[in-house]
């Protein structure tokens, strides 16, 4: 039971050091000085994004078979990569105005959105031993 939790664990949370939103987080903190409503903003933002990865990833390790989500995984993973390599945006970024006056909403949105398909939910996936054979 205490192993179905650490491994987990430990798995993401060593996927997480210098990840994208780690960094994007710790800039905005750097930004506001309301550091609560941007921890509630981002772990609420978590919790439904996890959440919901979560209940997808049980429902489908029920319908598809290990080995070929395993290769759907891989030809997905493959295939994105490719698409950002070759379909890049060559425009010069333009700069928002908008500094951080609601940081609830801003966490929440940069976590909401850059959670989805993370490496740490396949990590944390993959961490657990193949118990359905």
């Amino acid at each position: 039971m205490l192993q179905d939790i650490l491994i987990p664990l430990i798995v993401v949370g060593l996927a997480e050091l210098g990840d994208k939103t780690q960094l994007s987080i710790l800039l905005l903190a750097s930004k506001t000085e309301k550091h609560l409503h941007l921890f509630l903003g981002t772990i609420l933002a978590f919790f439904i994004v996890d959440g919901l990865a979560i209940l997808a990833g049980e429902w489908i390790a029920h319908l598809v078979p290990l080995n070929l989500l395993n290769i759907l995984s891989g030809v997905v993973f493959i295939f994105f990569g490719f698409a950002i390599l070759f379909f890049r945006n060559e425009k010069a970024e333009t700069k928002s105005r908008y500094y951080l006056e609601h940081p609830f909403y801003s966490g929440f949105i940069l976590i909401f959105v850059a959670e989805w398909g993370d490496k740490t939910q396949i990590a944390g996936d993959c961490s657990q031993p193949d118990t359905m054979a």
